[in-house]
C-alpha cells in the first residue's frame, strides 16, 4: 500500500533557499544604493547593485520554487489519484 509523505523538511528548505536568494538581492541593492551614494555615480550604483543581486540571487530563488512546484505536483497527483480510486468504487 502507498504510504503518504509530506516532506515538511523539504518545503522547509526550498523556502529557506527562496528566501536566501531575495536577501541576497536585497543585500546587493543596498550595497549598491551606498556605492552610488558615495561616489556620485548614484543610478549607476543601484543598477549594478540590483544586476549584481539578480545574476547571484535569482538562481536561489528559482531552485527553491522549482522544488516547491515538485512536491505541490506530487500532492496534486496523490490527489488526483485518490479521486480516481474513490470513482471507481
Amino acid at each position: 500500500m502507498y504510504q503518504k509523505k509530506e516532506y515538511a523538511t523539504l518545503k522547509t528548505v526550498s523556502n529557506l533557499t527562496a528566501g536566501f536568494g531575495w536577501v541576497i538581492v536585497g543585500i546587493f541593492f543596498l550595497i549598491g544604493l551606498i556605492v552610488g551614494w558615495k561616489s556620485g555615480g548614484f543610478f549607476t550604483g543601484i543598477f549594478s547593485g540590483v544586476l549584481f543581486g539578480i545574476v547571484l540571487g535569482i538562481p536561489f530563488i528559482v531552485w527553491g520554487q522549482l522544488v516547491s512546484v515538485f512536491v505541490d505536483q506530487k500532492e496534486l497527483l496523490e490527489e488526483i489519484l485518490e479521486a480516481v480510486k474513490k470513482e471507481k468504487v
